[in-house]
């Protein structure tokens, strides 16, 4: 019977479960929120970026941030679940479950020894199902290990995915 410290994160919220597939739904160990994600970036943010003025033609320019305040909030939530990955490792695999862009963030973040643990890496968003219907969609799945979102225990930040989660992000032409 194996147990998987499992993470169903979005932009919003994050959730830390243990899970065993054989036991039904995952129980709820702890979770995060980052309130900074339903706010608009104008509250975010006390004014408009800087102006400068090209005299020699007369053109207004703006100092544009290479990021938003809501992406830089978002970024910040993704280290936080990342380093609450690392700080709560139990030994046990670990599945990743998010959206695309969020769980690139998360695991950009993970230590070595957390990225070496990663069994899977489902880019899903199903942080809106209860742990009932969590546990329901995960073991449609089959076998995490075995699924099309199995990651290869390479001990490195670049784990590479299965020949089946390549052929899943593939581009379509």
């Amino acid at each position: 019977m194996k147990t998987y410290q499992l993470v169903v994160a979005d932009a919003a919220t994050a959730r830390f479960y243990s899970y065993q597939p054989d036991q039904g739904a995952p129980k709820l160990l702890d979770s995060l929120s980052n309130p900074s994600a339903r706010k608009h970036e104008r509250e975010l943010v006390s004014s408009r970026p800087g102006r400068i003025v090209d005299r020699g033609i007369g053109h207004t320019q703006s100092f544009d941030p290479r990021e938003t305040a809501k992406q830089h909030a978002i970024e910040r939530f993704a280290t936080q679940i990342a380093k609450h990955v690392d700080d709560h490792a139990d030994g046990h695999g670990l599945v990743l479950v998010a959206a695309d862009r969020l769980l690139a963030r998360i695991e950009h973040g993970l230590t070595p020894s957390s990225h070496a643990r990663l069994v899977a890496a489902v880019p899903r968003d199903l942080c809106w199902l209860n742990p009932t219907e969590l546990g329901a969609r995960l073991r449609e799945l089959g076998p995490l290990e075995d699924s099309e979102f199995a990651r290869q225990a390479t001990g490195s930040r670049n784990a590479t995915p299965t020949k089946a989660a390549k052929k899943l992000h593939a581009p379509v032409m």
